[in-house]
């Protein structure tokens, strides 16, 4: 039986051990990858579109592509040629993972949390808590200081 995973990302390096743990669980469970970036960038449409003297409906577009376009090749390098899907969201990311995770019928959810500081690894970032809360099924959690050269690791 295949299972939907879905890959919760932030755009950057932190998202490349996440992005590589959801790589060997797709493996593992003979599944499919759905990567979600939620553009939290899209806030600021009101203000770029003020700043440039653009309508708000060509910003939000423009940036809703420039979203994509990331989460698409950031894909690209991290899922090690594994096929997959990209969902770009806007709003809250813990209500986004968990809305594209019911609309995707995933059975898990695969995202990552930042250090913070010595405290980060006692206690997880607020976004991964409400991810956690929220989630209509289970969820990997992948530190960001997971050491990303070491196999035994992945």
């Amino acid at each position: 039986m295949s299972r939907n995973l879905l890959l919760a990302v932030r755009i950057g390096t932190a998202s490349l051990a996440t992005g590589r743990t959801a790589v060997w669980l797709t493996r593992e469970l003979a599944g499919t990858i759905t990567l979600l970036y939620v553009a939290e960038e899209l806030r600021s449409v009101p203000e770029v579109s003020l700043a440039t003297g653009l309508d708000e409906a060509a910003v939000r577009t423009r940036m809703l592509e420039e979203a994509r376009e990331k989460a698409q090749a950031m894909g690209g390098e991290v899922l090690e040629g594994l096929p997959f899907s990209v969902v770009v969201a806007e709003g809250e990311v813990a209500d986004e993972v968990a809305r594209v995770a019911r609309e995707i019928g995933a059975d898990l959810i695969v995202a990552g949390t930042q250090g913070r500081g010595a405290i980060s690894s006692v206690v997880l970032g607020d976004t991964t808590r409400e991810i956690l809360r929220a989630a209509p099924c289970p969820v990997v959690v992948v530190p960001a200081s997971m050491d990303e050269d070491d196999p035994e690791t992945r």
